[in-house]
């Protein structure tokens, strides 16, 4: 059962100070900043970066609660959300972009779409720029530096603390898994559960824990396959919300889309299964 790895993080031996561990996430998101903020270029590789390190972050800093600084933490979340949002905005037409090309190559209506993308992608670009610019490096590292707390914490208590918040998005996801055909907001949300089960067992590992690793990897794929299923989906509602979603070309890149998402399920339920026996 997945709830065991809430109720079993592994045998614990001397783990890193709570504090570290969040220090070093924000560190990955002020470099991930610094990337895009020094060459000025927003390329696909940079902004994916830079959105899945604000992800990380945000949940280590979510999982280790009471174990840092109140204010330090509450306007640093703050920070994550508008540098992550900005990036996912660019992140999801670069995904799009992909998936076009990838399932009808580059010539005739990708092409077009293509096009109607990138002409769309420098305003978000422009949007996730200025906001980097205003908040690395200095504002990052000062809220990054008051994360730690006055009192120190004991390393057992926020182990259990972490389980704890794993335990809830476990919860979750066993009551997807619990239906046989789950919607696909539904699919969605386990995702994001997903993403955030994975990295609060990577902390309970750096805090000490051990065992986790199988585990990670099962949950990283499972995810991986339903983040699929989610890009192929929104680039088919981008499709379908279209005027001209009745021309042939359009219309067939839809097929091809719903025939994906039914194959990204596929392999997500396959995950899925050996999730359950993990």
């Amino acid at each position: 059962m997945l709830s065991a790895v809430a109720e079993k993080p592994g045998s614990v031996s001397l783990g890193v100070d709570p504090t570290r561990v969040a220090r070093r996430a924000v560190a990955d998101v002020l470099n991930a900043a610094q990337q895009l903020d020094g060459s000025r270029e927003a390329t696909a590789d940079r902004v994916h970066a830079l959105r899945r390190a604000c992800r990380t972050a945000s949940v280590v800093i979510d999982v280790l609660g009471s174990a840092l600084d109140g204010a330090a933490t509450e306007r640093l979340q703050k920070v994550l959300r508008k540098l992550r949002r900005r990036a996912g905005r660019v992140r999801d037409l670069d995904v799009h972009i992909e998936i076009a090309t990838e399932l009808l190559g580059e010539k005739g209506q990708p092409r077009q779409l293509q096009r109607e993308i990138e002409e769309e992608r420098p305003v978000h670009e422009q949007a996730l720029l200025e906001y980097v610019e205003r908040v690395t490096p200095g504002r990052l590292r000062k809220l990054r530096t008051r994360l730690a707390r006055e009192e120190e914490s004991d390393p057992a208590t926020i182990r259990k603390q972490v389980a704890r918040r794993a335990g809830r998005w476990i919860d979750r996801a066993n009551e997807v898994l619990s239906h046989p055909l789950p919607e696909d907001a539904a699919l969605h949300d386990l995702r994001i559960d997903l993403k955030k089960l994975r990295i609060s067992l990577r902390t309970l590992r750096d805090l000490g824990a051990k065992g986790t690793k199988r585990k990670e990897a099962i949950i990283a794929g499972a995810a991986r396959h339903l983040g699929r299923f989610h890009d192929v989906a929104t680039l088919r509602e981008r499709l379908e919300a279209r005027p001209d979603s009745s021309l042939p070309e359009i219309a067939n890149l839809i097929r091809r889309l719903r025939a994906e998402e039914a194959n990204a399920v596929v392999r997500a339920r396959d995950s899925l299964r050996k999730l359950r026996r993990a």
